[in-house]
């Protein structure tokens, strides 16, 4: 509903530097930032180490479903071409940050967005940290995502 502040926006990157400072997740930590919006921002999975935020927008309203079926896909396409390479990733952690509100959706359209992201998390054993930013949270549907 209110979408994120610059403040909000700005702590990306101190989380990014923050993460980057340590050697143990400065290579194993990957990030990827989707916005939907005016422009919209997608920059994949990239380890923090050469990870650079890029540049985002206060946003007012923001399609939770368009996010999170972008985030399913970038998310099932890294993890295939981490098994194609050899490379199997346990215990990985999704952070999500939303208000919670699906902007431009039916009640159908983002409850087959939530399954196929929750799904894929399942299927490449992918917990997800959901927080919850903004004045005014839908609580029930932070408490799905964060399976």
């Amino acid at each position: 509903m209110e979408g994120f502040t610059q403040a909000q926006l700005d702590s990306a990157g101190a989380m990014v530097e923050e993460l980057r400072k340590i050697p143990t997740t400065a290579r194993s930590v990957m990030m990827n930032v989707v916005q939907i919006g005016t422009p919209p921002v997608g920059t994949g999975f990239q380890e923090i180490a050469r990870f650079r935020v890029p540049a985002l927008h206060p946003a007012t309203s923001t399609p939770l479903h368009t996010a999170l079926d972008l985030m399913t896909n970038n998310l099932g396409g890294l993890c295939s071409d981490l098994r194609a390479g050899g490379i199997e990733r346990t215990d990985s952690v999704v952070v999500v940050t939303t208000d919670g509100f699906a902007n431009g959706a039916t009640p159908d359209v983002l409850a087959r967005s939530v399954e196929a992201f929750l799904a894929v998390g399942k299927k490449w054993s992918v917990a997800n940290l959901v927080v919850g930013v903004g004045r005014a949270l839908n609580g029930e549907l932070l408490k799905t995502l964060a399976n």
